[in-house]
């Protein structure tokens, strides 16, 4: 199935960019060209086809500047697929049980420090970071692993033949250009294609059969990339990855978010409804979810709590959440030149800001917001 995929991801977009090659050779040759530029080339002089300049250069002029924004991105889509700077590295290390690590007995994998770093981070129902058995590694904030390339992906959308690979934290923005460019290149090809033929039955009285197959391609990927751009758009607004949306509305998060003295002596009161803590040790990177534990000078304790069932932890309004994929200006958005600000991540605070879902679940739970002092609503 990977070898499948790997297969899938050259010759889709090898199948793509000759699609695009071959709509520019209608474009350019057979229309500006033979058609309107120099008609008496191609057509009978009988005809009296008229010379058209100034159609010619406003559509060369329209076809290379959407042909320059479609294919820019789409390049650097392509080679982030070549660098593979979206997988999280392997890890290394023989398989731990999970109760020895819970029960102090043996220390976390390496790689846990990045985490318990943080003063809250989306981990299991038990407190500890989501971890990947396949890979051996542990997960950050909205990493999923991928059957598609037997990997774990950085805030992972899904697979995607026609640009190559898999569309993820680093490529997101590009991703998106690449298709409201491509939508706006398609529609292009489909108007200028759909009116020359009919002034070609009007004019000559047949139809040019290149004419005819980059006007079905025109449609075919008006249609595709339209609704592609559209939904991609959507989720980008909503601050949700494609594989986020499955069972979205049904699904919750379990996230272990930093506890001082005062609210461990709350959490630990008869009066407190019961929530789960888990304590790292920094030294020997342990973990200990006694309720007894001390969380002494050297150690961290966790509350472990859960969002509500379809709340959206990192929604942040949607215009900050466009903001926080495309970039603050229109010129971020516009030009496919500086990364997403997605990609900048804080070692102390959460990898990705958390919005109002988080600030209930805190709420919720009674142990007190002074707990969040690190996440931030801001891009």
């Amino acid at each position: 199935m990977r070898a499948a995929n790997i297969g899938t991801a050259i010759a889709v977009p090898l199948a793509l960019l000759a699609v695009i090659g071959y709509v520019t050779f209608v474009n350019v040759d057979v229309i500006c060209v033979h058609y309107l530029l120099d008609p008496s080339s191609h057509y009978d002089a009988i005809l009296k086809l008229p010379t058209r300049t100034g159609a010619a250069l406003a559509i060369l002029i329209i076809h290379f500047i959407l042909l320059l924004l479609m294919l820019i991105p789409y390049a650097r889509l392509l080679l982030s697929m070549v660098s593979n700077s979206n997988y999280i590295p392997r890890g290394s290390e023989e398989l731990v049980d999970r109760a020895t690590i819970l029960s102090g007995a043996a220390n976390l994998p390496k790689g846990a420090e990045k985490f318990y770093k943080r003063d809250i981070f989306v981990c299991d129902y038990q407190g500890l970071p989501n971890y990947c058995t396949e890979c051996r590694c542990y997960k950050p904030d909205r990493a999923h692993h991928s059957s598609d390339v037997g990997r774990c992906v950085i805030r992972m959308d899904h697979f995607c033949p026609w640009v190559g690979g898999m569309v993820a934290e680093l490529n997101h923005k590009w991703f998106i250009q690449f298709l409201v460019y491509a939508s706006f290149f398609s529609v292009f090809i489909l108007a200028t294609m759909a009116y020359m033929l009919h002034d070609q039955l009007r004019r000559v009285g047949s139809l040019n059969a290149h004419t005819i197959v980059a006007t079905a391609f025109g449609g075919m990927f008006s249609l595709f990339s339209v609704g592609m751009a559209g939904n991609t758009i959507y989720l980008a607004m909503q601050n949700l990855t494609t594989i986020e949306t499955l069972d979205q509305k049904a699904r919750s998060y379990y996230f272990a978010v930093l506890i001082n003295g005062r609210q461990r002596e709350a959490i630990d009161s008869p009066q407190s409804a019961p929530i789960h803590t888990i304590t790292y040790t920094r030294d020997g990177q342990k973990v200990s979810i006694s309720p007894n534990a001390s969380p002494g000078g050297d150690s961290r304790t966790y509350a472990v709590l859960q969002t509500r069932a379809g709340d959206r932890p990192w929604d942040l309004g949607s215009s900050n959440n466009w903001k926080q994929i495309m970039g603050r200006s229109w010129l971020d958005w516009l030009l496919p030149i500086q990364r997403s600000p997605m990609c900048r991540h804080d070692r102390s605070g959460p990898e990705y800001p958390f919005g109002a879902a988080v600030d209930r679940m805190v709420e919720d739970s009674g142990i007190g917001m002074d707990s969040l002092v690190h996440t931030s609503h801001n891009v």
